[in-house]
């Protein structure tokens, strides 16, 4: 059986299963392997042909990882592993890594450098640091990194571990050589501000969170907090990596203060915050929702961090700290993606569960996040969740989260945020007001943002259009606040016609709300008036037809319901003129009509 894998030709996903097989028999016959197949796997990995060479390596590295709980002899070992060190070498001057399974060999050698280095003798040290000169260990680093400048993304995991593992000896020699390549990715490849490969530097990123202990502790704790912090929140193309890898760097530092007891507030409060930070992460490009892998990252690393911090240095989990992280999950619990709101609900039960220090609100949180929600349907969770909204703390998060789901692609998603929503609403009366507040004051927070707003004005239309604030009248001025941020979003977003039609299409539902008192009919005061005239002069004046059509489909839909706000006469007019029109003619043939509607609504 060992000698058919070693000679079988394979595709690379059947080498790694049968470099993991030959591992697992080898210690069967422990004498063949060395005698026999260790020699041929030496030989075969430095060859030109694409299968032998790839299965070698893979081959080598999956022996020596076996190797690390069942060791041949003592003496035989170090032997062995020069050997590989000198294969190493021998791939990357032969130019083996270039052209076709090109990529493949790299990561293999990768796997192969991590396994010879990670090999530690009875005492933890490592076997082999010792043995190999200076020269070597710089070409076998220089090979590495090399691999970063490839712009492969796929190289960047399999060679931050294999750094991890060479850069473990920490001779004073290697230690000079180590500070001086830190020194120049840190200045040259991350410290660049005109650097395009963002690709390359996602790869640094994640390497200089991959260093052992040692290295961190020496002199490069500092610097690399600081340049984890400032690459947290970098924007560029294709950025997402470079923010997903160091919001990793962030939790491997602060898990390597926590360990020593060193961790300080100086070093935490900026960390939590920039995390935090990373949990809005809501960007895209042409591969879809980017941002996603940076908000399950630092969900991920909050998640360890907060427990652990929170334990071990209490003063400095403080109770603003910990609101703000449960808002921040309670967030992501609500939103559309399922993978991170699925990971968000786990993390939220888990805090709860535990009893986080500083968690506000335990009892109701207690009854509400309870083993259900981890398995439950979209749904179902959004049922539990929208109880919270009861809380003036918790109400904007909740409301927010919501309304990404509203706002979601999928159906099932959208419709089961609208249900939960609507039938808590349409029970807890008191919570719409609430509600309508929460969302204003987000539109106004969020207004710089040109998608999220939209999320949030299209989420807005869609209660009004389900009836959800049957309770709310127009005489609450948070309404007429609402009127004019809708007014400042589409000034400040004239191109974003989406946005611009929703929120037209909102100015002209809060028609349908009714005031505490009826009024004169002859005369439009207050809330209405001012979303007639908005709705008049920046929807149906709108310079694109498609606004203007949406417009008055949405004007006339609010007078459905609301034909009491002028006379039977006038509203019959207004009526005939917004179904009459044709509003995707040319504007300048659109003025007559305007100026009749003007006349007739405002007076």
């Amino acid at each position: 059986m060992l000698r058919s894998l070693v000679g079988s030709e394979m595709c690379i996903r059947d080498r790694s299963l049968a470099g993991s097989s030959l591992a697992m028999l080898s210690v069967l016959d422990p004498e063949y392997t060395l005698q026999i197949m260790v020699p041929t796997l030496l030989k075969n990995a430095t060859l030109q042909n694409v299968g032998s060479r790839h299965g070698s390596l893979v081959a080598l590295a999956a022996l020596l990882t076996k190797w690390q709980t069942d060791p041949p002899p003592a003496d035989v070992l170090p032997g062995v592993l020069l050997d590989c060190t000198k294969v190493l070498l021998t791939v990357y001057k032969k130019k083996l890594v270039r052209g076709s399974g090109g990529e493949a060999t790299r990561i293999a050698s990768c796997q192969l450098t991590k396994a010879v280095f990670a090999l530690l003798d009875s005492e933890g040290e490592p076997v082999v640091a010792p043995l190999v000169e200076l020269p070597a260990k710089q070409g076998i680093l220089a090979n590495l990194l090399d691999c970063i400048d490839v712009g492969a993304e796929a190289l960047h995991g399999p060679v931050a571990e294999a750094v991890g593992a060479l850069v473990g000896d920490l001779s004073d020699e290697f230690q000079s050589h180590l500070d001086e390549v830190l020194a120049r990715v840190m200045d040259a490849k991350l410290g660049d501000k005109s650097a395009k490969n963002t690709t390359q530097r996602a790869g640094y990123m994640l390497v200089l969170g991959s260093l052992p202990d040692r290295v961190y502790t020496r002199r490069w704790y500092r610097p690399i907090l600081e340049c984890g912090m400032e690459f947290v929140s970098m924007k560029a193309e294709k950025a997402p990596e470079v923010r997903q890898n160091a919001v990793r760097t962030l939790h491997s530092l602060v898990l390597h203060s926590i360990a020593r007891s060193e961790l300080v507030a100086d070093d935490w409060t900026p960390v939590f915050n920039k995390l935090v930070l990373a949990l809005g992460d809501y960007s895209k490009d042409n591969r879809g929702q980017v941002g996603s892998w940076v908000r399950i990252e630092a969900i991920n690393a909050l998640r360890d961090l907060a427990p652990k911090v929170s334990a071990s240095f209490p003063e400095l989990w403080t109770s603003p700290m910990c609101t703000k992280l449960l808002s921040c999950t309670l967030r992501l619990s609500l939103e559309h993606l399922d993978k991170v709101r699925t990971l968000a609900l786990s993390t939220l039960h888990y805090f709860v569960s535990s009893s986080l220090p500083q968690l506000p609100h335990l009892s109701l949180l207690q009854s509400v996040c309870t083993d259900s929600i981890c398995t439950g349907g979209a749904l179902h969770c959004f049922e539990q969740l929208v109880a919270l909204t009861s809380l003036p703390a918790l109400c904007k998060p909740v409301v927010l989260g919501l309304c990404d789901s509203i706002g979601a692609p999928g159906k099932y998603t959208s419709e089961a945020a609208i249900t939960a929503l609507r039938g808590y609403l349409s029970t807890h009366p008191e919570a719409q007001l609430a509600v309508m507040v929460s969302l204003v004051k987000l539109i106004n927070e969020k207004k710089g943002k040109a998608s999220l707003t939209s999320t949030l004005v299209k989420a807005l239309h869609s209660m009004l259009c389900a009836d959800m604030f049957t309770a709310v009248t127009a005489d609450e001025p948070v309404l007429m606040e609402g009127v004019e941020e809708l007014v400042l979003v589409c000034e400040r977003h004239a191109g974003e016609l989406p946005l611009i039609v929703a929120a037209m299409s909102s100015t002209a539902s809060m028609l349908m709300l009714e005031p505490d008192e009826e009024g004169d009919a002859a005369k439009l005061v207050g809330l209405p008036r001012r979303c007639v005239e908005v709705v008049i002069r920046l929807g149906l004046g709108h310079n694109f037809p498609r606004v203007r059509s949406v417009t008055a489909d949405a004007l006339y839909n609010a007078l459905q319901v609301r034909d009491d706000l002028w006379e039977d006469e006038i509203v019959e007019e207004v009526q005939d003129l917004l179904l009459e029109t044709k509003w995707e003619a040319d504007l300048m043939q659109l003025q007559q009509p305007l100026q009749q509607l003007e006349a007739l609504t405002l007076g």
